[in-house]
């Protein structure tokens, strides 16, 4: 299982850059920032599987597929953010 750090915690942090910033998001896809389009999808889907196993769980309760949504919401970011800075 991998932990995400909650929203608030980055985007209360002062100025991250750009370089940073895309660092944090590499490392929420389990990638390195150095990863080809292919392992970066691979990354995304890998983790999205992850969140959707605990969230589609019948023994899971509410609160793990709570979290299971917000880590999903935030790979999603990710994903949406490393894309746009590739092209």
């Amino acid at each position: 299982m991998f932990k995400v750090e909650p929203r608030s915690s980055v985007e209360g942090r002062d100025k991250l850059s750009l370089v940073e910033l895309g660092r944090t998001w590499h490392v929420i896809l389990g990638v390195s920032a150095e990863a080809t389009s292919e392992e970066i999808e691979s990354g995304y889907h890998a983790r999205l599987g992850k969140c959707d196993q605990i969230r589609f769980s019948a023994t899971g309760s509410a609160v793990e597929k709570q979290d299971a949504e917000t880590r999903r919401a935030r790979v999603n970011e990710a994903y949406e953010f490393i894309r746009q800075i590739k092209h």
